[in-house]
């Protein structure tokens, strides 16, 4: 048999700091953002996420209610895409307000990066990043929550994995896995800083 005795007793352990959690940003829920139920089906199916995979709507950032836009994005994703709900699962706005996307909770694929949505979160920074900067307070905002997605689903945010069909960033911007330019000049050159904080 295995003797285990020998090590650190749970009186020694009691006396370490335990390692600080990744607190849980709030998130705006779909009915508090105004969500509609769309008459076209998008039954949820379900994957352990893998990885991450960061946005931009390409639409403007600060000219209308967030609320709004976060409606309007669910409107054309889900009506005239014809998809049944919104694609990403999260969105950020430039106040730092996170809200939740696609239907269904946590693991529920998404439809953000076509081929890669099944195990993947998929995050987007509301606005257009190709043309102006990423606001500090969805930076902040975005790498918070990130801590906390990483935190929970075991994701080690600075390193790659085998991820559909090849070694990738385990936070990646669209354009990774897409012919797009998607997030943005602007934000793509912070995710190595978005990866580190």
């Amino acid at each position: 048999g295995i003797d285990a005795r020998e090590g650190p007793t749970v009186s020694g352990l009691a006396d370490q700091p335990a390692a600080p959690m990744a607190a849980r940003p709030p998130i705006i829920s779909r009915s508090a953002w105004g969500a509609a139920e769309s008459p076209i089906p998008w039954p949820p199916e379900y994957r352990p996420p893998r990885a991450i995979v960061i946005h931009h709507t390409a639409t403007g950032d600060g000219d209308v209610d967030p609320a709004a836009m976060v409606r309007a994005i669910y409107y054309y994703h889900a009506f005239e895409r014809e998809w049944g709900d919104i694609g990403y699962n999260y969105l950020i706005d430039h106040m730092g307000n996170i809200y939740e996307g696609r239907a269904g909770g946590v693991g529920v694929v998404g439809g953000h990066a076509r081929g890669y949505n099944y195990g993947s979160i998929g995050i987007a920074l509301i606005g257009d990043h190709a043309e102006n900067p990423v606001p500090q307070a969805a930076l902040d905002r975005l790498t918070d929550f990130l801590a906390w997605q990483c935190t929970d689903h075991f994701i080690h945010p600075t390193q790659q994995r085998y991820f559909v069909d090849r070694d990738l960033p385990t936070i990646l911007a669209h354009r990774d896995v897409a012919n797009t330019t998607c997030p943005g000049d602007h934000a793509y050159g912070l995710m190595n800083t978005i990866r580190s904080q």
